[in-house]
């Protein structure tokens, strides 16, 4: 009898186990498929985007003659080009 409850408890815990092992494959699987959807749409976007390299690693006497530029007399300064803030609520 004592036999037979422990290869019942066993029996229960492997069958248990079993399914939650076939539950987390199944879990994994459909994040692997969603990921690589995700990985593919991203793909896409970057082929379909085509910029240019970061500024990190241009030229760096090119970005200076492009900054350069940028600030020549008469064009406003990125200062001067953002809304100005609003004023504050005056405190009743």
């Amino acid at each position: 009898v004592v036999v037979g409850i422990s290869l019942t408890a066993f029996f229960r815990t492997g069958r248990s186990l079993w399914r939650k092992a076939v539950a987390l494959a199944t879990e994994i699987g459909v994040a692997a498929d969603r990921l690589s959807a995700v990985t593919d749409e991203l793909e896409a976007l970057d082929e379909r985007d085509g910029s240019t390299e970061p500024a990190v690693f241009a030229d760096p006497t090119e970005l200076r003659r492009e900054r350069y530029l940028s600030r020549r007399p008469g064009r406003p300064t990125p200062r001067e080009t953002r809304p100005a803030r609003a004023a504050p609520h005056p405190r009743p």
